[in-house]
């Protein structure tokens, strides 16, 4: 009887992506390591993809997984970034821009994209060797994204590497890897896509201790797989009913936690507190519709040029720090708007403050204005 022809294709483009894919990781800086994943993984996506036997999907709860896949990644962002309440929020370590928009967003969506069709392309070949490279090429493709070992010059470095970013790399490839076997590359793709493009979109970013980061990060995608293994892990039959009721909890919660964390936060029960602009007196630095995140004032030190939020004639007001003069052991500031071309009446003392502002978020307040406007 005739042997059967072992296909040597998958063994081909499986051990030559890792082994580039590695290569960029050793030698190439972070900034060039990430242009070049971006070229090398479509071309072995388009390989993969024409080559390799297609995997059948089972289309039960494909948009139900997708959907709760995105639902977490976006409460988890939401989270991360409203943690800011209590670490304190700064400006975004890259701002968007046109020039971000090419050495980060556009790397990151392609490299993300293509490795997860590699990856579905090589879980639907029979063996261990198939899933292994789809783990290792998901590992590293993970990595480079954010560094590369020529970042690493000492041992504490090394740690970083390590615990930033290798554990939970390795600890988000399960989840991928059970998603992209039985419900294809959407959910995958959705779930790193927010997660990993979200620093580069939102203008302001949370003080959170960076172990703390990555704690966080190495403990939600287990936790994601187990909630989609106990959900959707074992076709059941259900009614309609129960379906919908179920959907309908995980809205209603879902809600009640953006809502309860927004109140709190416009409510200024936090350290920080956040205010929609609702004039053109600032337009320029802090346009009208945009929403300014405030440090609740305590006494800190203020200086001119700082943006501060105050009580000008019984009203909020949100200027500019022009003068500070020093009357009888107290301050007196003199404030204006930015696009105003004369100072605010009188002057302003520390008791009329509320807060500094630390950071803005623009258009964020045009759907209250548009309701104000709407009832008023």
């Amino acid at each position: 009887m005739r042997r059967p022809v072992l296909d040597r294709r998958p063994f081909v483009i499986g051990i030559s992506l890792c082994l580039l894919l590695f290569l960029v990781l050793c030698l190439l800086s972070r900034n060039a390591a990430r242009y070049a994943v971006a070229a090398i993984t479509p071309v072995f996506a388009f390989f993969a993809f024409l080559y390799l036997k297609k995997m059948p999907f089972s289309s039960v709860h494909r948009r139900a997984v997708l959907f709760v896949t995105l639902l977490v990644a976006v409460l988890y962002t939401a989270l991360c970034l409203l943690s800011g309440l209590h670490f304190g929020f700064f400006l975004a370590d890259v701002a968007f821009s046109f020039r971000s928009l090419l050495s980060y967003i556009l790397p990151i969506t392609i490299t993300v994209i293509s490795i997860e069709i590699t990856r579905c392309a090589f879980l639907g070949q029979k063996g261990f060797f198939a899933r292994s490279v789809a783990y290792v090429i998901g590992t590293l493709s993970e990595v480079l994204l954010v560094t590369s070992f020529s970042a690493v010059t000492n041992f504490y470095h090394f740690m970083d590497l390590m615990g930033a970013t290798l554990l939970p790399a390795l600890a988000a490839q399960p989840l991928y890897q059970y998603t992209g076997k039985h419900y294809g590359v959407w959910p995958a793709i959705s779930f790193r896509l927010v997660t990993s493009l979200a620093p580069f979109l939102i203008p302001i970013r949370s003080g959170m201790p960076d172990s703390l980061s990555s704690f966080v990060s190495i403990l939600l995608p287990p936790a994601l797989l187990f909630l989609l293994r106990l959900l959707y892990g074992k076709t059941v039959k259900t009614t309609e009913k129960r379906r919908a009721g179920k959907w309908l909890y995980a809205m209603v919660v879902s809600a009640l936690i953006f809502v309860t964390s927004f109140m709190m936060l416009i409510s200024n029960e936090f350290r920080f507190g956040l205010l929609i602009i609702a004039t053109d007196s600032m337009t320029g630095s802090i346009n009208k519709g945009d929403a300014v995140i405030f440090e609740e004032y305590t006494g800190q030190f203020v200086d001119e040029q700082d943006v501060i939020v105050f009580y000008h004639n019984d009203r909020v007001t949100v200027h500019r720090i022009v003068d500070i003069s020093r009357v009888n052991g107290r301050n007196r500031y003199f404030t204006q708007g930015d696009a105003n071309d004369y100072l605010d009446s009188g002057y302003t003392t520390d008791a009329d403050i509320i807060g500094v502002v630390k950071g803005k978020i623009p258009y964020f307040g045009y759907p209250t204005l548009w309701l104000r406007g709407l009832f008023n």
